[in-house]
């Protein structure tokens, strides 16, 4: 059995053994993970240095260039491909105005919906709001989580809810929070004629994420009615905030293809948005395996084929005109390096060994 320098050098001083990584290091057992791990913890793994040639970067970045160009063509056909109807604003229409405030009164009116095209089924109608800040530190944090899952909460753990926790009596508020207070209450009714009387058969199944449905939302020790409340998809579909302060939230899934033509929105009009400069408007559009119709996205992946075409094109020219040596693939502009290398540093050690010879002779 060998013993490597530091462990003789120990042993001559006098140690009984070596320490644990001598003795690892030159044990007879010493293969397998033991080698590995011992090879981690003394950083002698092996290493993987790539060299970035001139070649491998410039095609690299015509293969990113080629694939940008092909998602973005395939976005761009299939975002013109998705039909999309203009969105309709209702809350200027003086019978859906409910004003700065609610005062419990619904607002019945009417608006006309223009189809252009055929929807083809499923197509999705959304609700949507300008210039409401869901994403508000204040409004985000005022909801208790456990209470929506089901589980009674004391006054304490309630705080979390303020400022709407108990009702003036001292009645506990279910849901509490402003999240859950501040819910959209409009109703629509899709309808192929002015009087309504053939209506568009739609669903609210399927509007809410499945894990809400499962997990975050769940009945409680309440009454039916708040629990009616809690579990309906319109209800949770509102409490999963929006990100930017104009947003859409999916209202309903139609099945049935729609033909070109006018149709009807019949609104009941429950929620106010004048107060805060706010609006309101519905959106009907079909989805792709992409989302909704984003021709933004297929413009950006085109842009940014430019940049990689642009900056290919300039390393390859840049290669043309005036090429790099590699220095290492000559082996003998290694060796004069190295010879330069040692020869500096030999001269580095004569100069530092002089001056200390001069500086002992003028002590």
């Amino acid at each position: 059995m060998g013993c490597t320098v530091s462990a003789c050098v120990k042993l001559c001083k006098g140690d009984q053994e070596p320490d644990e990584e001598e003795t690892i290091r030159t044990s007879e057992d010493f293969h397998g993970l033991r080698l590995h791990f011992y090879r981690i913890r003394q950083q002698e793994s092996p290493t993987l240095i790539p060299i970035l040639r001139p070649a491998f970067v410039i095609t690299f970045f015509y293969l990113l260039f080629c694939i940008f160009v092909a998602v973005g063509v395939v976005l761009i056909i299939h975002s013109g491909q998705i039909v999309s109807l203009e969105d309709v604003r209702y809350d200027n229409v003086d019978s859906c105005n409910v004003g700065d405030t609610s005062d419990g009164t619904t607002n019945n009116c009417q608006v006309e919906i223009e189809v252009t095209e055929t929807l083809k089924a499923p197509f999705y109608v959304y609700y949507g709001l300008t210039n409401f800040h869901q994403n508000h530190r204040r409004y985000v944090s005022s909801r208790n989580s456990l209470q929506l899952a089901g589980e009674e909460q004391t006054d304490e753990q309630l705080s979390s809810c303020d400022p709407i926790v108990f009702f003036p009596n001292g009645t506990e508020i279910i849901p509490c929070g402003l999240t859950a207070w501040s819910r959209f209450n409009d109703t629509f009714t899709f309808c192929k004629d002015t009087g309504c009387q053939d209506q568009i058969n739609w669903t609210d199944q399927g509007i809410a994420w499945e894990s809400d449905e499962d997990v975050a939302f769940q009945p409680g020790p309440w009454t039916d009615a708040q629990n009616e409340l809690i579990n309906s998809p319109d209800f949770i579909v509102w409490m999963r905030l929006a990100s930017f302060d104009t947003f859409t939230k999916l209202y309903r899934i139609v099945n049935e293809d729609l033909a070109p033509g006018t149709y009807f929105m019949d609104i009941g009009s429950n929620y106010p948005v004048s107060g805060y400069d706010g609006t309101k408007f519905i959106a009907i559009t079909e989805t792709s395996w992409f989302g909704t119709r984003k021709t933004s996205l297929g413009i950006i992946y085109l842009a940014m084929c430019g940049c990689l075409f642009v900056i290919a094109t300039a390393l390859l020219l840049r290669h043309l005109i005036k090429p790099r040596r590699l220095a290492y693939e000559d082996l003998n502009l290694v060796k004069e390096y190295l010879v330069k290398t040692v020869d500096m540093g030999d001269e580095e050690e004569k100069q530092k060994a002089l001056s200390q010879r001069n500086h002992s002779v003028n002590i």
